[in-house]
């Protein structure tokens, strides 16, 4: 990753984080600039991606870098599950079985509705960039292993975010591994493989897409 693509993260970053100030100041729900916190920790891993290039040739500082890409990393598919704010209440209203439904014309409501959509696909670019980085770097350096990447990474993503999501587990809980391994198996149960199997499901379908068109073949 060069400079300019760096800088170039940073704008957009900088321009959603202005624009979720300013929903929140308008739509006064503080999700919206809880949005900001959200996509400043889905910023870091493109910073790790930036150091990793550029300190790659020395294996000790590279591997720092890269746990601190991997701890962070799911921050950015994080901000997918922010759509559970939607609330339908505020765009639809149920008239009953003869009168159907009744779309509401609440712009506080669309104008959420299009700042966390706008969150949630930022999220995808965001990991998107870091993963075609370190799945090009694995596939030209060791044989195979960029393959285990792609199968494993978001299956750990997946647990990342049920851990912030469910368990209210953030990356830095991570320094303590015990409690957060303690946590995940005290409170799994049967919804916890079904969510992390749908957000790896996620992730797979995002991944492949990408491939599809970077190959012309969609």
């Amino acid at each position: 990753m060069t400079k300019k693509q760096l800088f170039n993260h940073f704008m957009i970053f900088l321009v959603f984080v202005i624009l979720s100030v300013l929903v929140f100041t308008i739509v006064d729900r503080g999700i919206h600039f809880m949005l900001a916190w959200n996509a400043f920790l889905a910023f870091i891993p493109v910073v790790m991606v930036y150091l990793f290039s550029r300190y790659k040739n020395k294996p000790y500082i590279s591997m720092i870098i890269f746990l601190v890409w991997l701890f962070f990393y799911p921050n950015s598919i994080y901000l997918i599950t922010d759509l559970i704010y939607l609330n339908q209440d505020a765009f639809m209203q149920d008239e009953g079985m003869y009168q159907g439904l009744l779309y509401l014309q609440d712009f506080n409501a669309y104008f959420g509705f299009f700042h966390i959509f706008l969150g949630a696909m930022y999220g995808v670019v965001l990991a998107l960039s870091s993963f075609k980085y370190f799945y090009q770097y694995f596939k030209e350096k060791y044989h195979y292993i960029h393959i285990f990447f792609f199968i494993f990474l978001p299956v750990l993503v997946s647990v990342g975010i049920y851990l912030g999501r469910f368990l209210r587990l953030n990356t830095w809980n991570l320094l303590n591994p015990y409690n957060v391994m303690r946590e995940f198996f005290t409170n799994i149960n049967g919804f916890t493989f079904v969510y992390i199997g749908l957000f790896s499901l996620i992730q797979y379908i995002i991944f492949s897409f990408y491939f599809l068109y970077k190959k012309q073949i969609l």
